[in-house]
């Protein structure tokens, strides 16, 4: 690939709905439809577990679930939905004490539109050492993934509690932003609907001039570094800085490992060789 290729708005027919930074909307069984933001897409390296996992961040009010439920991906105006996988309490796969990361996983199954997924998952290189590589470097510079924002219903409610004027927007394509990372925190507690999100370590980035990263919908979208390599998700906001959870911090404890299929945008460096897979940024 090119030095910058896939850094480009995509067009609004993209032929892959399950791209990294994506927001998409699907069905579940039993529950009001949900907005999502696909922070990431998973294979577990513990277990003879072959499933691709999507890990989401909610942009509706969704309470994590306790059991497996069936759900779909709903598409646009006068396109059926398509069976897309089992939403799956996030400690079976993340392990104990996940559901405070604030993620929804789902188990992907092969549809007509998504077949192959497992042959067609390629590693991503990820940044290794993501605390040292900040201050042992002076800079450590990122992007956020674009993400792609569905045209709401008058007045539907947005992440943070704001609500959204009663005007119809157009489809707004959010522009990728260069940051850097500005500084650190640890034990991370952010209330949540109820409940407590906790993280042990959290960077904070800005885009200078107390500018912030990414605006409150893009929430959830995963972030790259300067040199190609999946970085951090964002998490929330602190002050005029953007708050983001190290990919790094998410692998303690846990034997997962991040994948594409192929279609991210922009385009995440894929690593060939397997001792490449986590490169740093």
């Amino acid at each position: 690939m090119t030095k910058r290729s896939g850094l480009a708005e995509p067009g609004r027919n993209a032929s892959n709905a399950l791209r990294l930074g994506t927001i998409i909307k699907i069905g579940i069984a039993g529950h009001r439809d949900a907005r999502m933001m696909i922070s990431a897409i998973i294979t577990r390296a513990d277990v003879d577990d072959d499933n691709l996992y999507v890990l989401l961040t909610a942009h509706s009010h969704i309470v994590p679930n306790e059991d497996e439920v069936a759900c779909t991906l709903i598409r646009g105006p006068g396109k059926s939905r398509l069976p897309l996988g089992t939403l799956v309490p996030p400690e079976t796969v993340l392990g104990p004490g996940s559901a405070n990361l604030g993620f929804h996983v789902i188990r992907l199954e092969a549809t007509p539109l998504f077949n192959n997924l497992r042959e067609n998952a390629k590693p991503l290189a990820t940044v290794r050492n993501f605390r040292k590589g900040i201050w042992d470097e002076g800079t450590f510079n990122v992007r956020r993934l674009n993400d792609l924002s569905w045209i709401d219903e008058p007045d539907s409610e947005q992440p943070g509690g704001h609500r959204r004027s009663s005007n119809r927007q157009s489809l707004r394509h959010t522009l990728n932003r260069k940051g850097r990372v500005a500084g650190d925190l640890d034990e991370v507690r952010i209330p949540d609907l109820g409940t407590t999100l906790a993280y042990s370590y959290c960077g904070l980035v800005t885009r200078g001039r107390n500018r912030p990263l990414a605006e409150p919908q893009a929430l959830g979208a995963p972030v790259i570094s300067e040199a190609g390599a999946l970085s951090a998700i964002i998490v929330g906001a602190a002050d005029s800085e953007t708050l983001v959870y190290p990919v790094e911090e998410l692998c303690k404890g846990r034997a997962i490992e991040f994948v594409t299929l192929g279609e991210d945008w922009p385009k995440v460096k894929i690593a060939g060789a397997r001792h490449l897979l986590r490169q740093t940024g």
